[in-house]
């Protein structure tokens, strides 16, 4: 199969239009350059949730125990699956970027605390969704490598508790209790500040958001563009400037003409054309010719604007006699 093939898979894994029939057959081997991106889609329809669940291939399992779009209580079935690769993602869960993750239920950590592959426990106390409470709760356990993850929620430990895993028998449990006792907060340059408040503050003003995105463009960036404030009201008049990260920004604007949307398709820069080519402002030849391209194909069959049937199409075109 060829690259584009495999980014117009992926683009259809994230299309927000694909109906089930769509998204079930991207569960098919000669799909599984889609699998990734399936558990991406926010709200999964149960359906192919529990496709997932139940799949045959373990890579398809253990995508779905990880997804952060997942139902925690669905990911949770997983917990006594066969395969400990599969039990392992379950235990360090989502890591999406800059952004918290419901906990899995109680009983799903205890399952996996006492599961006889360390490496599954390793991860599981350490997984960023595991409530402290429950972190708190095991440091008397029997594996010292809990043990000492126990101590990254120092603050919510007891002092005997503190004291306990301070005189630990284990070299490494002393020595991450010693580094949790002694810790000191560094001075935060105001640069640093500014970049933290709009990753992290979910309040964070709609002027601070802006400055940021036209003066930053690293990982976090479309987190800030899709806040519920961030304006995008205007952003049309940074259609002509020379920094393609910031030229890009016009797409952004509900109030972009289709003329704009399509001039800012056929721009020199791939950032700029990869933006334009998931809006669905395009009309159906654009986007039929943007599937074409490597580096535009996946966001266009990912624009919601593609038809169903050209849906089908592309799958018939990519993965031959799968239904």
């Amino acid at each position: 199969m060829t690259d584009v093939r495999h980014d117009i898979l992926k683009g259809l894994a994230r299309n927000p239009a694909a109906p089930n029939g769509v998204l079930l057959r991207l569960l098919s081997p000669e799909a599984s350059s889609a699998w990734f991106w399936l558990c991406l889609r926010p709200d999964p329809p149960a359906e192919l949730v529990d496709a997932m669940i139940n799949h045959p291939d373990f890579r398809v399992r253990g995508s779905i125990a990880e997804s952060w779009n997942a139902d925690p209580a669905d990911r949770a079935r997983l917990v006594d699956d066969p395969e400990p690769k599969v039990r392992m993602a379950l235990a360090s869960g989502p890591e999406p970027f800059r952004t918290d993750v419901a906990p899995l239920p109680d009983a799903a950590y205890e399952r996996l605390l006492s599961d006889p592959d360390k490496d599954v426990r390793y991860w599981a106390v350490r997984s960023r969704s595991i409530p402290p409470r429950i972190r708190a709760g095991y440091a008397d356990h029997a594996d010292a490598a809990v043990r000492a993850a126990v101590c990254g929620v120092w603050d919510g430990l007891t002092p005997a508790t503190r004291e306990t895993l301070l005189a630990d028998p284990d070299t490494e449990v002393r020595r991450a209790a010693a580094l949790r006792a002694c810790v000191d907060d560094a001075a935060l340059t105001d640069e640093l500040v500014r970049l933290l408040t709009c990753e992290y503050q979910p309040s964070a003003p709609a002027d601070a958001l802006l400055a940021m995105v036209l003066e930053w463009a690293g990982y976090t960036r479309a987190d800030m563009l899709a806040r519920p404030q961030f304006l995008r009201e205007g952003l049309v008049r940074y259609a002509e400037d020379e920094n393609p990260s910031v030229r890009m920004l016009a797409v952004y604007d509900p109030d972009a003409s289709p003329e704009l949307i399509e001039r800012l398709s056929h721009d020199a820069s791939t950032g700029v054309r990869y933006t334009a080519a998931g809006d669905p402002r395009l009309p159906l030849a654009r986007i039929e010719e943007l599937l074409t391209q490597q580096d535009t194909a996946q966001p266009a069959a990912g624009n919601p604007a593609l038809p169903v049937e050209v849906m089908h199409r592309l799958l018939d075109e990519s993965v031959p006699g799968v239904q």
